[in-house]
């Protein structure tokens, strides 16, 4: 490794920390880097961070890729997003940031990429790069979104850079050293001022609005055979319950996570069940909360088995999923940011919805969480353009308090199991009792 380098804090950096074995955290979607705090390595909200960033940039250019982005083998200062950085800082002082997203390839490779992309916040105007060795599938399908797409192993082997080069990368072409980052960044930079002119600042912001990849990537998952046995499956189910109970007319939903199941979900349940012939009510089915699956279903179905128009059933993999909407598995650290829910509300409205009969979505009120909050907007806004009605029910309350799973989980929290009766039915307080440890 130390031969790598002809600079002197790089050779300190390797010297020093031999090779630095990232973590990576599971986001369930996607891996991020975890934070780190080293010397000449530094991990902020799971992004390497860059350097020389100007104060209040009006634009952004977000790199995704794996080891290359991620600057496998240098300090800080030397990745290719902070080579990138410092040029754009002299043609066009204090305009862009430069954001490093890069990972590495064992983490999923082109697919973790593009569902990080996916799950990733951009404004109009910002310009995303995807910097890896991707294989030709992937490139072919980023072209259909209107990619450029460049390589870069002619800069690299250009005989005016090999001299220059000498010995430029460690095992494989994707680990480089500080020489090779400052000529893809010199290349990258030659390529976005041709197309962005960014150093006369003019960028059509409106050409350059954010786009839903979702709705790019919504018929492929319709027509998936996934999809398509998940539409199965629900119908024989809900099919067989529905004409055991003699049901059928108008079906109403209910989509909710129970963690756990408290009386305020009983009491949605109860206001919905009354409008309509039959209510099935969807658990979610990742096990990304306080309480697993088994145990919260379990529970809604013991709380809700005197009600004879309700099914209870599983959310499966395309509602409020990792798939169809991961912010909802991270609320606690994204209440200040705006989320976009329109992908897992476009396909329950358009095509689930309509393959089990569904007219009506129930939803409770929320004060309390910004997440869940937009989504209940999201649904108002789009579920009625498909022909399925919106109602939301205000929340239960007890002296005064609104009952929510978070308040539940807090008094367990605290040991005050006898405050918690007040809360929650019998079989869920019996199990929290049995059960719970802090």
């Amino acid at each position: 490794m130390l031969d790598l380098y002809d600079d002197d804090a790089d050779r300190a950096f390797m010297r020093e920390t031999e090779y630095v074995n990232f973590v990576y955290v599971d986001r369930g979607y996607y891996f991020n880097l975890a934070d780190y705090d080293g010397k000449g390595l530094h991990v902020v909200d799971g992004r390497r961070l860059t350097t020389d960033v100007p104060k209040n940039p009006a634009r952004r250019i977000h790199i995704f890729g794996q080891c290359t982005a991620r600057g496998s083998h240098v300090i800080d200062s030397h990745t290719i997003e902070s080579c990138l950085q410092r040029k754009l800082n002299a043609a066009c002082p204090g305009t862009w940031e430069v954001v490093n997203y890069g990972v590495a390839g064992r983490t999923g490779g082109d697919m973790n990429d593009l569902n990080y992309i996916l799950c990733s916040d951009f404004r109009a105007g910002d310009v995303v790069i995807c910097l890896a060795a991707y294989r030709d599938s992937t490139v072919e399908l980023l072209k259909t979104f209107g990619a450029i797409c460049l390589e870069t192993s002619s800069v690299l082997a250009a005989p005016t850079n090999v001299a220059k080069l000498g010995r430029w990368f460690l095992d494989i072409p994707l680990h480089i050293n500080h020489r090779a980052c400052e000529l893809i960044a010199d290349h990258l930079f030659a390529s976005l001022d041709d197309r962005l002119e960014l150093s006369s600042h003019s960028i059509d912001d409106a050409a350059r609005e954010r786009v839903s990849f979702y709705d790019e990537f919504m018929p492929a998952v319709v027509n998936s055979r996934a999809f398509k046995n998940y539409i199965e499956r629900l119908k024989n189910i809900l099919g067989d319950q529905i004409i055991n109970r003699g049901g059928g007319g108008s079906c109403g939903a209910i989509v909710m996570n129970c963690n756990p199941f408290t009386l305020g979900h009983r009491y949605l349940i109860e206001e919905a069940a009354k409008t309509v012939e039959t209510l099935i009510v969807f658990v979610v089915r990742e096990d990304r909360s306080k309480f697993h699956f088994a145990d919260r279903i379990r529970l809604v179905r013991e709380g809700v088995k005197d009600l004879t128009n309700v099914i209870v059933e599983s959310s499966g993999q395309f509602m409020i999923s990792t798939e169809t909407f991961p912010e909802y598995f991270f609320k606690s650290q994204l209440q200040e940011v705006a989320i976009d829910s329109s992908y897992d509300v476009r396909l329950f409205g358009k095509y689930i919805a309509p393959a089990l009969g569904i007219t009506i979505r129930f939803v409770g009120e929320e004060p309390f969480d910004a997440v869940t909050s937009s989504y209940n907007r999201t649904m108002h806004e789009i579920l009625p353009e498909c022909g399925v009605k919106v109602v939301e029910i205000p929340r239960k309350k007890v002296n005064g308090e609104v009952i929510s799973a978070s308040k539940v989980r807090a008094l367990l929290k605290e040991g005050k199991m006898e405050e918690l009766r007040a809360f929650v039915p019998s079989p869920t307080y019996e199990y929290l009792r049995q059960n719970w440890r802090n």
